[in-house]
């Protein structure tokens, strides 16, 4: 970190505003492929840059959707914990599973400890719990973030160097951390 001569805040934050922008289309054009659920790339957003203090200010990007991390780290068997974890119903008595989600999966042939029964159809099982084996991980933040490391710091030094003498002053300390 260096203490920095006067310049255009404003350029900084619209910087700060383009690199998630970036980062955000990196990791929507990695999970456009049919192997992440098709709502991730739309629960990724980006803060408002903010004054941190200290002379320091960020841009947080978010991404709001429950199974985000269990594609990045890797989930139940493939996960941290390297266990299976139970699914239980949330809103109704049991689990609807088409045939067609599990087409490899030999289902019992009469009720029993998890299985209630066959769904009204006839195309599906209803089930107490089942324990789920997770997911390997399929990193997508990570390799964004590598991917456009160089082309952020370049964003970011480009805008820093054209906001040097002009606009509203302020004597700050640049620290891109990435």
């Amino acid at each position: 970190m260096a203490t920095i001569t006067p310049f255009n805040i404003n350029a900084m934050q619209s910087a700060m505003v383009e690199s998630a922008r970036i980062l955000i289309d990196e990791m929507t054009n990695r999970t456009n492929n049919g192997r992440y659920p098709s709502t991730l790339p739309e629960s990724m957003y980006a803060d408002a840059p903010r004054n941190m203090g200290n002379n320091k200010y960020g841009i947080t990007v978010h991404i709001s959707h429950s199974a985000a991390p269990a594609y990045e780290f890797g989930s139940g068997l493939h996960g941290p914990k390297g266990e299976k974890y139970p699914i239980v119903p949330k809103q109704a008595s049991a689990l609807n599973i088409p045939f067609s989600r599990w087409p490899d999966f030999v289902f019992p042939v009469k009720p029993g400890k998890r299985m209630i029964g066959y769904n009204e159809s006839g195309e599906g099982v209803l089930l107490r719990s089942v324990e789920h084996p997770g997911i390997v991980a399929r990193p997508f933040v990570i390799p964004s973030i590598q991917a456009r490391k160089q082309d952020l710091a370049k964003l970011i030094k480009r805008n820093f160097i054209a906001s040097i003498g002009s606009g509203k002053r302020e004597r700050i300390k640049i620290e891109v951390k990435i």
